[in-house]
């Protein structure tokens, strides 16, 4: 196809378009064509109208977690029932040990029933065990792990209504979510394999079965310390998962 005089191919100037053929562009002594980048500097954008140093996401809000199924007075009632009952039994032993008195938490809960009539479960409320429940509230309760038992002792005087409201919705440790999942997670495989070689070990020799198997809230109170990406406590538990006893006798009053 051949195009009309004055007119290129598909109106390209290079080739003769509507205005006619364009002149070469002369650079020195050389004839460049024309469209040619004849600059050697680099092209730069002007800066931004903001410094992008000072940019910053926002950080997503924490997470909460609350308990279930209790308001601000039902829950203050629960903790001053569970007080009340703590401080009955550790009474007698203030002028044999005037220092911080202290009981197993599996005899709280048991008094607490016996005294209440009604029976305390952490796992309705969203706390994996009592021990848990109670680390909620260490205005009102102070816990602590020695191997066999994890013993709880009450705080003098606290405000059970003021303790109610910061303990019922709590934030999400930073580090709780998946990584704690994980680590919760991969705690109850290790508990449950180490728990069955100890027991297959101790069956071998005769061994009775408390001294074959630790108690469940031992484990209980180990994944939540895990959850909650504590460092205190899982190594006396785990102590006590390796070398299970039978919790000692009670005393009759």
């Amino acid at each position: 196809m051949v195009a009309p005089p004055g007119i290129g191919m598909d109106g390209d100037p290079m080739m003769g378009g509507l205005g006619g053929p364009c002149a070469p562009i002369s650079v020195g002594d050389q004839n460049l064509p024309p469209g040619t980048v004849t600059s050697t500097e680099l092209a730069t954008l002007p800066p931004p109208p903001f410094a992008l140093e000072n940019i910053q996401a926002d950080a997503p809000p924490a997470k909460k977690r609350r308990l279930r199924g209790l308001e601000d007075s039902g829950l203050a009632k629960l903790l001053s029932g569970l007080h009340s009952c703590l401080e009955r039994m550790v009474e007698p032993l203030r002028k044999e040990a005037p220092t911080e008195l202290e009981a197993p938490v599996e005899d709280l809960l048991e008094e607490f029933e016996r005294h209440w009539r009604l029976q305390f479960d952490a796992r309705a409320m969203g706390e994996p065990s009592a021990a848990a429940f109670f680390r909620r509230f260490p205005d009102v309760f102070k816990i602590r792990t020695i191997g066999v038992h994890t013993m709880v002792a009450p705080v003098a005087a606290p405000d059970f209504q003021e303790a109610a409201e910061a303990g019922l919705v709590r934030d999400v440790p930073e580090r709780e979510g998946h990584t704690a999942d994980y680590a919760s997670g991969s705690g109850e495989l290790i508990a449950a394999l180490l728990a069955n070689l100890v027991s297959e070990e101790r069956k071998a020799t005769g061994a009775p079965l408390p001294f074959q198997f630790a108690h469940f809230e031992v484990v209980h109170d180990l994944l939540a310390r895990l959850r909650d990406s504590a460092h205190e406590g899982p190594g006396a538990l785990l102590g006590t998962l390796l070398d299970p006893k039978p919790p000692a006798p009670k005393k009759e009053p």
